[in-house]
């Protein structure tokens, strides 16, 4: 049995004939996890989307003449009437796709995955029920190089120019360029906390995607591995400048930071 499926057949019974209450009564038993077998729950910021995606979709389920009893009568029939109306109301395909994120969320967690399943299963499900095939959507394949190197710029006299208007933000550069971090670990990273002397390795934490610690060893090149350590010290140097020993310029929040 999926986690909240007794909890779902519970609100039912006692809200019978009325989805909306009975999700309210689940929602406020329900601590959602942020990844399916994870510990860590969703913020409250995702929750508030889960629950608008459900409220909205029970309500237009009304609109539709497909109401349900509770989300337990939620199906794929319905779920593809749901996409058809989106898609005629010319909802952005960003927006349907998050949508769709919420309520798979919600049908997992009450034992009902296979109403919204993952990948080729579910474009065959869309196909079958007619639901349109959007001219534009999101790709996960870059359509054109958008690397520095690909473009034909080098990256050494810009960088060498950031450095000279502010050395921390030169050195957040050159540790994207050298330890490939991204933007939101380079500016938020806590270079002497973050480095193991013993193991050779770059523990970030920080801003990394989904909270995930992940280790960047050094590279086996003895050259860029020299770089790499050079610039690493000019980064404790500037570290210790912030009262948190953070890469940054002391003094700016991090969105800041970013820009």
């Amino acid at each position: 049995m999926a986690k909240y499926e007794r909890l779902a057949r519970e609100a039912a019974r006692k809200y019978a004939g009325d989805p909306k209450k009975a999700w309210t009564e689940m929602r406020r038993l329900m601590d959602v996890p942020a990844a399916l077998g994870r510990a860590r729950i969703v913020s409250s910021k995702r929750m508030a989307n889960i629950n608008q995606v459900v409220e909205m979709s029970l309500d237009q389920l009304q609109e539709l003449r497909r109401p349900v009893a509770s989300i337990l009568d939620i199906d794929q029939k319905r779920v593809c009437e749901l996409l058809k109306l989106w898609y005629d109301q010319k909802i952005q395909e960003s927006t349907i796709l998050e949508r769709v994120s919420c309520l798979r969320r919600v049908m997992v967690l009450i034992g009902k995955a296979q109403v919204i399943p993952k990948g080729k299963a579910w474009e065959r499900i869309k196909k079958e029920h007619g639901v349109p095939v959007p001219l534009k959507g999101r790709s996960i394949i870059a359509q054109f190089a958008k690397g520095w190197h690909d473009l034909g710029v080098d990256s050494a006299p810009v960088i060498a120019a950031v450095a000279a208007e502010d050395a921390v933000c030169g050195v957040q550069m050159e540790m994207m360029l050298l330890w490939g971090l991204r933007l939101n670990e380079s500016v938020q990273l806590q270079p002497r906390v973050s480095f193991d002397l013993a193991g050779q390795f770059l523990l970030v934490h920080r801003g990394t995607k989904g909270g995930k610690t992940r280790k960047v060893l050094l590279s086996p090149d003895d050259s860029v591995r020299a770089r790499q350590l050079e610039v690493l010290g000019r980064a404790f140097e500037l570290g210790d400048k912030h009262p948190k020993g953070i890469l940054a310029i002391p003094g700016l929040r991090l969105d800041q930071m970013k820009r």
